[in-house]
């Protein structure tokens, strides 16, 4: 009996029902990590070696906080597109404290000449109202749960997708089998 080509799954990858369940497996705090196709994608995974690019927060009712290149912070609806990971903070995450962190920042520019910088090791911690995807959810980690998600010594601007990927503050809640959606 010849063996069965494709395997079964009860949710195909990119389909409406796998946005339900992962819909439904999402709680406010949750960090999504994202592999993008972009040019700027492109220099994170070849400077970071890592398949992983972006970093948004789901707060919930299906949306997301995010700082985007092209469009800065936003809140957009949950994409299943490109999603490789869900991850839960391991210290309860306060809305009103991220809302806060949400009020300051959601002006600001996306940080491209800072992302740039981090490429060449140059000392970040720079203060100048912008920033990137992963410097947001790192900064929001800490605002709304008290916890870092990296040392103590790494400051926010250093952090890429691939460290947040493997923080200690957070625990893995889902992850895409095949590879990203």
């Amino acid at each position: 009996m010849a063996r069965e080509k494709y395997q079964w799954r009860p949710y195909a990858q990119g389909t409406r029902l796998m946005r339900e369940f992962l819909l439904r497996l999402l709680q406010p705090g949750d960090l999504l990590i994202y592999s993008g196709t972009g040019w700027i994608s492109r220099l994170i995974k070849f400077k970071t070696s890592s398949e992983w690019t972006h970093a948004a927060v789901y707060i919930g009712g299906g949306m997301v906080r995010e700082f985007r290149e092209n469009h800065g912070p936003q809140e957009v609806p949950f994409e299943t597109k490109n999603l490789g990971e869900i991850r839960r903070p391991r210290c309860a995450w306060d809305r009103e404290k991220s809302d806060l962190l949400w009020k300051e920042v959601k002006e600001w520019e996306y940080d491209y000449w800072g992302l740039i910088r981090s490429f060449y090791g140059r000392k970040q911690n720079v203060v100048n109202k912008k920033m990137w995807c992963s410097e947001y959810a790192a900064a929001d980690c800490f605002r709304a749960t008290g916890c870092r998600p990296v040392s103590d010594e790494t400051p926010f601007d250093a952090i890429a997708p691939k460290d947040l990927s493997q923080s200690l503050a957070y625990e893995t809640k889902w992850m895409a089998k095949d590879g990203h959606l």
